[in-house]
């Protein structure tokens, strides 16, 4: 065997291998990018979780802070349609625009979760059902007239509170109210 003819044969010989270690390393990064995407989507779902146990930890604690606060009659006189929102005094009205900005504005955050990708929509559409049964409320929804204009709202929020049917407006008795059954 020649020089030439050797150098040819290991040159064969070369790319042989060189085939097989490129389909070795494709067939490593095709494990590596499974195994990336499993990850990631497991990332993913913690988010989401997350996220909604933040929602879910973050009303638990507001409706605690609310039945503590001093102003929570007049809350609970409002939500229930008892005392419309022009006969309250100054002071009250500023109490409940506080109060009323405060939920909106919770729920406005929970929109932009959901729009990002990282609130589930099944936990979102419970929680958007809630607010616009909650702005429809009789005494609340001049407010959600003149607060939806307010340029702190996003308007696809605004337009989503507003697409949604309300088959009942939030008036019903408050968590911390319980009924006699007797």
């Amino acid at each position: 065997m020649d020089h030439q003819t050797f150098a040819q044969l290991l040159g064969s010989y070369g790319e042989f291998v060189g085939a097989i270690a490129v389909v070795v390393t494709l067939a490593y990064l095709a494990v590596q990018i499974r195994h990336s995407k499993e990850a990631t989507e497991a990332n993913t779902r913690t988010i989401r979780a997350n996220a909604a146990k933040e929602v879910y930890v973050g009303w638990s604690q507001f409706c605690l802070e609310l039945s503590r606060h001093p102003d929570r009659v007049l809350f609970d006189k409002i939500l229930k349609a008892d005392t419309d929102y022009s006969q309250l005094s100054i002071e009250e009205q500023v109490a409940v625009g506080y109060h009323f900005r405060s939920v909106v504005e919770r729920f406005a955050s929970e929109h932009a979760l959901y729009e990002g990708g990282i609130l589930a929509a099944d936990v979102y559409g419970e929680l958007s059902r809630f607010c616009a049964g909650f702005v429809s409320a009789p005494a609340l929804a001049d407010l959600w007239k003149v607060e939806r204009e307010q340029p702190i709202y996003s308007r696809q929020f605004v337009e989503y509170i507003q697409s949604l049917s309300v088959v009942e407006p939030v008036t019903a008795a408050t968590p911390h109210e319980t009924t006699d059954q007797a």
